[in-house]
């Protein structure tokens, strides 16, 4: 990777909000070493100069914080490499410790994309490899970033060198839209009750909570139309979105499980869900869809079914 894809892949790894993080856990557990009296008087003097120097102090704390991110990922994926041999795939990493992981082939079970929001707006993704090797303690080594900050552009082309007979871009088949409600009333129906209760105890201010209920409505939306399945002739696509978008590639011979359920308004509405697992050393990397259309559902069981002779 070159230094510009380190920069914006730190910029945009989340890096800052580990480091708040960390800084919380020390200020809450430092309570002996920490003189909080003087601290506070510093912040109280601090708070008093105005709203605008407050907020130009805390921009550049933010933009230092910011810095460390980029510094920290710099430091964990300088040098980045993924060299492809006969039977193995090789990754090595680290600027100043160097990190090799080693995944046979023969042991991957499956290629997971992942896209956080703002790099979904941006184009990139990372691309991570399921193995049946690695230990359940290091992470790392059971899902493992092979192109950690990727064009999406990009992924195909590379992905065939590294993982060859995997098809990563192909077309997904969407959500009826008829299922487009269920999305907006499963999301919106547990915020809704205490958003009701803060209006009836602090009216009129309490109304306020229901400013967040347009981008829950537009974020069902959005994770409606980016949900879906593709069914190959030995692959299984499966797209879905949490807070980052997620689509996992698996080949059929490698998935130990695909659950179909139907709820009482799923089956009304001819809907169903879908979920797929592959294990890698204790752990498991599953993909779920829900309110598939009905027929959908019943095709990719039908795929996985074995056959009768």
């Amino acid at each position: 990777m070159s230094l510009k894809d380190l920069f914006l892949m730190g910029l945009t790894s989340g890096g800052v909000g580990v480091i708040f993080s960390g800084l919380a856990v020390f200020f809450s557990q430092g309570s002996e070493f920490i003189p909080y009296e003087y601290v506070y008087d510093q912040l109280e003097i601090f708070v008093s100069n105005g709203v605008v120097f407050v907020s130009v102090i805390s921009f550049f704390a933010l933009l230092f914080t910011w810095m460390l991110s980029v510094g920290a990922t710099a430091i964990v994926y300088g040098n980045f490499t993924v060299k492809k041999l006969e039977n193995e795939i090789i990754v090595m990493k680290g600027l100043i410790e160097k990190k090799q992981i080693t995944i046979p082939q023969d042991r991957i079970q499956g290629i997971h994309i992942v896209q956080s929001p703002i790099r979904e707006l941006l184009g990139f993704s990372t691309v991570k490899i399921v193995s049946a090797g690695g230990s359940v303690l290091d992470k790392d080594s059971v899902n493992i970033s092979v192109l950690p900050f990727i064009k999406r552009n990009q992924i195909g082309s590379i992905m065939k060198q590294i993982v060859p007979g995997y098809e990563l871009l192909e077309s997904i088949t969407p959500l009826p839209k008829r299922s487009k409600r269920k999305y907006i009333i499963r999301l919106l129906f547990l915020p809704i009750l205490p958003m009701i209760g803060l209006t009836a105890a602090w009216f009129p201010y309490g109304a306020l909570s229901f400013v967040g209920v347009p981008f829950l409505w537009w974020f069902a939306l959005l994770q409606h139309r980016t949900a879906g399945v593709h069914v190959g002739t030995d692959q299984l696509t499966v797209q879905y979105r949490g807070v980052t978008k997620n689509r996992i590639v698996l080949k059929k011979n490698r998935i130990q499980v695909i659950e179909y359920s139907e709820s009482w308004f799923q089956k009304r509405n001819n809907l169903a869900t879908l979920l797929s697992t592959v294990k890698s050393s204790g752990a498991s990397l599953v993909g779920k869809v829900r309110d598939l259309e009905g027929k959908t559902a019943h095709d990719v069981m039908e795929w996985f079914s074995p056959k009768q002779k």
